[in-house]
């Protein structure tokens, strides 16, 4: 009985976070399909960074990345929905860190951009770069190279959508080898 008991609790277990991984799909999908409207608040980007710093802070330690941070120190308030905005930079970061799984060095920076009149906030890696046949579907909806089953493919497509709520934009450039 004790064999039947500890198969049990490890059908549990797997029910459990079977569970847990539909129920992160859901409310990504859900996040996905009925964006909020921002509510938008004088916010500074810096500090939006840096808190999406903080959650993956830990990740990158284990993986070996070396974080570099060129903010802005004169960046003026941005007109944001702050946790959205900081949802997108933590989608940045973990794709940037996922793709350095034996490390790298990663740059994040904010910086006044004069030729639309706003804010820029950039993630480098030093990863292997994205193939010129994935580039331009990073962004669509489910679409993703991760060979992860609990992988949605939402991470990108909600960022874009938040960031084109805010009226900006948001683009990747990559080559090959370049990261």
């Amino acid at each position: 009985k004790p064999v039947a008991l500890q198969g049990m609790i490890e059908q549990l277990r797997t029910i459990e976070r079977e569970s847990k991984r539909c129920g992160e799909i859901m409310r990504n999908l859900l996040t996905f399909a009925r964006q909020a409207p921002p509510h938008r608040e004088p916010q500074d980007l810096n500090t939006l960074a840096e808190r999406a710093i903080t959650l993956v802070r830990h990740q990158l330690e284990l993986q070996e990345i070396e974080l570099e941070r060129r903010f802005d120190a004169n960046l003026p308030p941005c007109s944001c929905d702050g946790h959205q905005i900081q949802q997108v930079v933590l989608a940045l970061l973990v794709n940037a860190a996922e793709a350095m799984p034996q490390g790298g060095r990663m740059l994040v920076g904010t910086e006044v951009d004069p030729e639309a009149s706003g804010v820029l906030v950039r993630v480098r890696d030093t990863g292997p770069g994205i193939p010129d046949d994935v580039l331009p579907h990073i962004f669509e909806p489910f679409f993703t190279t991760k060979e992860d089953q609990h992988r949605t493919g939402l991470g990108l497509a909600v960022a874009r959508s938040i960031v084109e709520q805010h009226g900006g934009k948001l683009t990747v450039r990559s080559s090959v080898g370049e990261g």
